[in-house]
């Protein structure tokens, strides 16, 4: 193989794995801070710890980017400043975001930093990529759930030289598209979106359809792992991979060990460079490795398919299985030893994490038993329970970092200087201007010359970057090489003493100065956009062409707004149907475009948006990439922000705005009351709607979870695209919705803040929307929820989500 240079970028969820990554030969790092980003559960960075790592990182010509990627409440602007000057004086190359307006923010404040956009964004097809050009991001993390294909695509669109392609190479996948997690903040506050995963997707279901399913746990069993991914790897298709031009393989894993980190990197490094990897592979397996799948890459949903019904965790290395005595197997593999870790997995699924340390063998080392020993444990388990070599002492002892990197010197936070020394031509020897500079103050110190009697030719960079306990560290240099020839050295030293000190009196406050300035500009209220006409109070969201009519006479009734989902999976007919019916309403009218939306989706929205011409309504975007799909169908239409463009802050609703967002932002589901209280006070709130009725899209996925109890994609016509129920081990219940083969996790109980709008109409909310979409809603049971909501009364058998309680 011989690759095109290409960047391999290691996780750093600690200081340990990040010596890990440098040690490896990883060409960049990512990482976090304790607070603001999608790994809140990783042990992450201090900016006293950066302040030593980033420098260290560089030595050894290792990029460092910090991971922003978490939405961004009100109350938490201030201190994400303060805390971005802070990670930028320690000198990291760049940003990972997703907070669409905190990426302006850093484009404004900190031009010098590298934005890139976190999958978290959600891109997936060339619109997303548009999008991100438009922003000015210098690269794009695009979904796991692409294709071989779409990439190469993109990549022919969008060379590097106008934005960089960053995709996942190894490591573990969510269930849902990235960004598009709602289920961890609607179970418990926690959202997959702030880093703060409940990993919903590595739990365990009851299946309730009557229907037998051949991979299925036994009947009441809540073993049914439905959204747990398999591990992507990517060695054996890696040629393929970077045969589509990408320029960045990054490996999943802030939350794992050094051990996974430094095997990791060492493999792809190996592959990479044609080396053998045998040995890497296989210390994967045992510093943390579920079973693997080369992902969405070669054939899409119709692939290798991702989803692992049967476990959660490491899988590691199988080792053997339980025979009829219920305690001992047969040894498949050489290298275990005592004390390392196992996992058995029984035929019913329970699983056992053990030591391996009570235990006889048949003979030989008992300490290290060859393969082909009869192993046998101190407990029983049944017949058949396969047993997995989980971790190795070995692998962790040999993937120790060393030491002596992780001894970090106390230094505060080092500010960048960069010194220029200018000898003058004057009267006598003329003059020397030494200038010391970084962000936020410059001394300037003006000095007669005269030649040195020494002439030993004394380096001036090396002496004038001595900056012993001073608070700064090297940044450029701009002069003459020796000193000797225009100066003596003790009057240099005792300048440049006097210089730093002086400089160092100013930074503080200076700089102290700076980040009020900022915070005070981020906590300005956003400027009010005139409105171009009044909404009606109340929104009826449909997407089923069957459902229109009906809703079009309440809506008629009740002089109320219409929003139709355009489904790309409706038929010809169907979308003709609808069509003409949409044309006999004579309200407020809103399309809405779904959250996904692929290539072969665009195919037929693009068509059908031909269809639109003569037809008044507004467009409704859910997706960073609709700005540019809409555009040939935008002129004389408003724009309204579904709730996934994110806009939980004030610099998010002005970076809408500026795009050209002149309708209505859509309230988030997640948020809180206290978040959204500050976000109305900052702004006009005749501008925001919220959803009074919806069932929250908890999961939207390719990966089908049918596919998986089938054993492999047994085809539509045998799987009928089966709507699934279940149960999780809590007592709540979910179903499973199929659009064609594009999966949506709903709740039993929908989202309803029917009997708290009094509270948005308070602080200035006049808009309400109702969705009707996903399920299989009777008219009469929407004209029920409808008169329940026009009276503000609440609905039953719905929940509030974080309403409250507080989004973590």
């Amino acid at each position: 193989m011989n690759p095109p240079p290409v960047e391999l970028l290691a996780p750093a969820g600690s200081p340990e794995s990040l010596v890990a990554a440098l040690e490896s030969g990883a060409n960049a790092v990512y990482l976090g801070l304790k607070e603001f980003n999608a790994r809140g559960n990783a042990i992450n960075f201090s900016l006293d710890e950066l302040a030593y790592y980033v420098p260290l990182a560089h030595e050894k010509g290792t990029k460092v980017y910090l991971t922003l990627n978490t939405l961004v409440k009100m109350e938490e602007r201030a201190p994400l400043l303060r805390a971005l000057a802070g990670a930028s004086d320690c000198g990291i190359d760049g940003v990972i975001l997703q907070d669409i307006g905190l990426g302006r923010t850093i484009a404004r404040h900190f031009p010098h930093l590298r934005r890139h956009a976190s999958t978290q964004l959600a891109v997936h097809n060339l619109e997303g990529v548009a999008f991100c050009v438009a922003e000015g991001f210098q690269r794009v993390v695009l979904a796991r759930e692409l294709t071989f294909a779409e990439i190469e695509e993109i990549r022919a669109a969008y060379p590097p030289d106008v934005i960089e392609l960053e995709v996942f190479c190894h490591g573990a996948m969510c269930y849902t598209y990235s960004g598009m997690c709602f289920f961890s903040g609607s179970v418990g506050g926690r959202s997959g979106n702030r880093g703060e995963c409940a990993y919903t997707c590595r739990k365990g279901y009851k299946i309730h359809n009557d229907t037998t399913f051949p991979m299925a746990a036994e009947k009441g069993s809540f073993r049914n792992y439905l959204f747990s991914m398999k591990d992507m790897n990517t060695l054996e298709i890696l040629p393929q991979l970077l045969e589509t031009g990408v320029d960045s393989l990054k490996i999943e894993g802030r939350r794992k060990g050094p051990a996974y980190v430094h095997a990791a990197v060492e493999a792809y490094r190996g592959r990479l460079q044609d080396g053998d990897t045998e040995r890497q592979e296989s210390d994967l397996k045992l510093s943390f490795g579920r079973d693997y799948t080369a992902a969405f890459y070669q054939r899409g949903q119709f692939g290798d398919h991702p989803v692992d019904l049967t476990a959660t965790g490491s899988r590691g290395i199988h080792i053997g299985t339980i025979d009829g005595s219920g305690n001992a197997f047969r040894l498949l593999q050489t290298g275990i030893q005592r004390y390392d870790g196992l996992r058995l997995v029984a035929p019913n699924r329970e699983e056992t994490l053990m030591s391996f340390n009570k235990y006889d063998v048949s003979g030989g080392d008992r300490m290290r038993p060859a393969r082909n020993t009869i192993v046998r444990l101190s407990q029983s388990f049944p017949k058949g329970t396969s047993v997995w070599w989980v971790r190795s002492q070995e692998v962790e002892q040999r993937y120790r970092p060393q030491k002596s990197l992780l001894d970090q010197q106390e230094s505060g936070l080092p500010l960048p200087v960069d010194l220029f020394v200018e000898v003058g031509e004057g009267p006598a020897q003329g003059t020397l201007t030494i200038r010391a500079a970084h962000p936020y103050a410059q001394v300037t110190r003006q000095f007669e010359t005269s030649p040195s009697k020494t002439g030993k030719g004394t380096p001036i960079k090396e002496l004038m970057f001595r900056f012993g306990d001073s608070p700064f560290r090297p940044g450029s240099y701009h002069g003459p090489v020796a000193i000797d020839d225009f100066m003596p050295l003790s009057l240099l030293k005792k300048g440049r003493r006097a210089m730093l000190a002086e400089l160092s009196e100013q930074t503080d406050s200076a700089r102290a100065r700076w980040i009020e300035e900022l915070v005070d500009q981020a906590n300005r209220p956003v400027k009010a956009v005139p409105r171009a006409q009044a909404e009606p109070e109340f929104i009826l969201r449909v997407d089923n062409p069957e459902q229109l009519a009906p809703v079009i006479e309440l809506a008629n009734q009740h002089e109320a707004g219409l929003d139709f989902v355009l489904r790309p999976t409706l038929s010809t007919p169907q979308w003709k149907e609808a069509l003409a019916t949409l044309r006999t309403f004579a309200g407020p009218l809103r399309l809405s475009l779904p959250m996904v939306l692929r290539k072969w989706d665009l195919r037929v929205i693009r068509h059908r948006m031909k269809d639109l011409d003569e037809v008044p309504f507004d467009w409704v975007l859910a997706n960073p990439g609709h700005f540019d799909l809409i555009e040939p169908c935008r002129e004389g239409r408003r724009l309204h922000a579904d709730f996934s463009v994110y806009h939980l802050n004030t610099w998010s609703v002005e970076a809408l705005q500026d795009m050209g967002v002149d309708g209505r932002f859509t309230l988030s589901l997640e948020d809180d009351r206290p978040n959204m209280e500050a976000l109305l006070a900052a702004c006009d709130p005749t501008r925001f709607e919220a959803i009074a009725y919806t069932d929250t899209p908890l999961f939207v996925a390719e990966a089908c979870s049918l596919a998986a109890l089938y054993g492999g994609c047994p085809g539509a016509k045998a799987c009928g695209h089966e709507t699934l129920f279940i149960e999780n081990e809590h007592g709540d219940h979910f179903e499973v919705r199929h659009d064609r083969c594009r999966s949506t996790v709903v709740g039993d109980r929908a989202l309803s803040w029917s009997g708290d709008l009094a509270w948005f109409r308070a602080r200035g909310v006049r808009n309400f929307r109702l969705d009707f979409t996903v399920r299989d809603y009777r008219i009469e049971d929407i004209a029920q929820r409808f008169q329940r909501v026009r009276s503000d009364l609440p609905i039953t058998n719905t929940h509030t989500e974080n309403l409250d309680r507080i989004l973590l």
